[in-house]
């Protein structure tokens, strides 16, 4: 009997652990889906989050690239501006140049004339020249004289060549002060026609260790205010002309 009751109560404690094995893995199952609903909630947030956040940074991206293009029209704008001014700038330029080439056309035209003139009054005048020695010689025969005079002194040699308008010098190492003060004053007695009207140029062929010699002595008295000069080295080819 004692052992009968003995059963009853031991059946009694299990089944009551296992009511409370039932109860408790209820409470942890319940635990557990409540903390699994809880961290869904928090992923959904989260998710909601990136979502909106994606959603952000899109509209700004997308203003970003509309303010980006605005800036790019803008700049293109200023670079078709900056491209149509330099076009306009080149047009002009490109009149300016043809007018100063009209103009320079014209000067060459204009002081071909007046060459043309100083050549013809030139050649007029030793025309007169020519015809007054001519006649005075007439005169001189026809009284026949006959009183010995002293001969004519012998004509100044002329240390220039004269080519059409330009007045060509060789000057080489036997060259010194005194002959080059010589040439000049006979450039400024023979040509101061050139020197009045511009017309023409002086062309120095130097041999090549007088040059540094020629250009001071020029530039000293001042020469290239008066006329036009060049300053050319002498070679074998140009000693010929």
């Amino acid at each position: 009997m004692a052992k009968k009751d003995n059963d009853s109560e031991f059946q009694k404690l299990v089944l009551k652990q296992l009511k409370e094995l039932t109860e408790n893995a209820k409470q942890t199952t319940q635990n557990v889906q409540s903390i699994k609903t809880d961290l869904k909630k928090e992923i959904d947030k989260t998710n909601q989050k990136i979502d909106n956040t994606k959603i952000e940074l899109k509209k700004e991206i997308d203003n970003n690239k509309i303010e980006l293009k605005k800036e790019i029209d803008k700049t293109n704008q200023k670079v078709d501006k900056l491209d149509k001014k330099i076009d306009n700038n080149k047009t002009e330029l490109k009149k300016e140049i043809e007018k100063t080439n009209q103009k320079i056309d014209r000067t060459k035209i204009e002081l071909k004339k007046e060459i043309d003139k100083t050549n013809q009054k030139v050649d007029k005048l030793d025309q007169k020249v020519d015809d007054g020695n001519a006649a005075l010689h007439d005169r001189i025969d026809s009284y026949h004289l006959t009183i010995d005079l002293p001969p004519p002194p012998p004509p100044v040699q002329k240390l220039y060549k004269l080519m059409k308008n330009i007045v060509v010098v060789h000057i080489d190492t036997s060259w010194n002060q005194h002959k080059l003060e010589v040439l000049i004053k006979q450039i400024y007695q023979d040509f101061g026609h050139l020197k009045k009207k511009k017309v023409g140029y002086i062309q120095f062929r130097v041999e090549a260790n007088m040059i540094e010699f020629v250009e001071k002595y020029l530039e000293t008295i001042e020469f290239s205010k008066d006329y036009q000069c060049l300053i050319d080295l002498e070679t074998d080819e140009s000693k010929r002309i």
